[in-house]
């Protein structure tokens, strides 16, 4: 039987009967299958059977059934499988299973990454091609951002209950590549931006670096591209209108559109107000709104999907000593929610709200007195990722 693999934040091993109760749970519930019509499992007995069948087909080499496994706890959240194979083993299909409490948190897509590289580089495989109800924009969402694409639409009784269907096939190929998704972030050398690359690059995104100090955009890229992701450096100043058109310019003659842009660079200054220096004021007011919507402005036009707006919990309540820095926020969000309205049919626009978080942000300033209690700029990175299906609203 093949061996048991791990990712980042998953085991994946094969079924074992302790996770039989669990199986049950999922496969007799008809809310798991919104989109389908699964026959319901009546009994546990079912699970144990459907068990032993996934393990035997194993030992075959007829399939790969996988518990997909969460370390920090060591329960059963899921499963996926490649099977059905062609008769040349070049092909093959790509299943996968959720438990509810654990979808939106980005665990599928790190075990579908995982199954398409087992299936290429240790199966063998040249494509692999995964079917979803039209109807399951969660499920198409996971596909396309892990780089399937598209193939046809089909009428199928997947399920066996002499209904069909309207699936939607998609599929990668190990030769034509994935369609990599293209995203751009401002202030990707440090902080929350740079974490964001990471985790946006390990997801099958090139992303374009957008910042103002090229050695540290350097050191991000060299970063992604050793642990085999792709990356663009683009030195960018948002406050300066020249800057971002000429960096908007770079990208439309290299990849003519983004899928997204991140707003993410900004900057603050605290204080009692009258002991802000006006250099601050100004940076906070060039940065964190005119930065915004000049990089807005003129990269819209070539955006094909959404738009993230870093906002912060300033921009939702006044907070002592941050009178500047909730204002620039109040403005980015009065911003954010206007542009969801005005772009409601042509992109989806996304408002960030998330607590402070360690981060070089607060290098030089006192304002923050326990800096332990703030959230790790990864961890915050993740969640965003995550939550990052088009919503209005995102809070971390």
């Amino acid at each position: 039987m093949p061996a048991n693999f791990e990712t980042e934040r998953l085991y994946l091993r094969a079924l074992i009967e302790e996770d039989a109760p669990s199986i049950f749970k999922y496969r007799s519930s008809k809310d798991n299958f919104p989109f389908v019509e699964m026959p319901l499992y009546r009994s546990v007995d079912e699970a144990y059977s459907y068990i032993r069948k996934m393990n035997e087909g194993m030992q075959l080499d007829a399939w790969y059934c996988y518990a997909i496994v969460l370390k920090e706890t060591d329960e059963i959240i899921g499963t996926i499988s490649i099977w059905n194979f062609d008769d040349e083993r070049t092909q093959a299909e790509i299943g996968y299973g959720l438990f509810e409490d654990f979808k939106r948190k980005g665990y599928m897509s790190e075990a579908l990454n995982w199954a398409v590289e087992y299936g290429f580089s240790e199966l063998g495989l040249t494509k692999l091609e995964a079917y979803t109800s039209v109807e399951n924009e969660a499920s198409i969402l996971l596909l396309e951002r892990n780089g399937f694409k598209k193939e046809k639409v089909v009428m199928d009784d997947m399920a066996g209950t002499g209904t069909p269907v309207a699936m939607g096939v998609y599929f990668i190929d190990k030769y034509l590549g994935s369609a990599m998704k293209i995203v751009a972030i401002t202030g990707a050398g440090s902080g929350l931006g740079r974490e964001l690359s990471f985790v946006y690059a390990k997801n099958n995104y090139h992303v374009v670096l957008l910042g103002r100090t090229v050695e540290k955009l350097n050191e991000v890229t060299k970063i992604i591209e050793s642990s085999g992701g792709e990356a663009t450096p683009i030195v960018c100043d948002i406050t300066d209108v020249k800057s971002v058109i000429q960096a908007v310019t770079g990208i439309e003659v290299r990849f003519k559109s983004i899928d997204v842009l991140i707003n993410n660079a900004g900057y603050g200054a605290f204080g009692e107000l009258e002991s802000l220096e006006d250099k601050d004021i100004d940076l906070m007011i060039d940065t964190n709104i005119r930065g915004t919507i000049n990089a807005t402005k003129y990269f819209m036009p070539h955006i094909r999907e959404r738009i993230i707006n870093i906002i912060s919990t300033a921009g939702l309540k006044g907070k002592v000593n941050e009178s500047v820095y909730c204002a620039s926020k109040y403005a980015v969000r009065g911003f954010t929610e206007s542009l969801q309205l005005e772009l409601k049919d042509r992109l989806d626009v996304t408002a960030v709200y998330m607590g402070g978080m360690a981060t070089p942000f607060w290098d030089n300033s006192d304002h923050i007195k326990d800096k332990l209690r703030l959230k790790s700029a990864k961890d915050v990175a993740q969640a965003i990722y995550d939550l990052d299906d088009g919503r209005a609203v995102i809070e971390v």
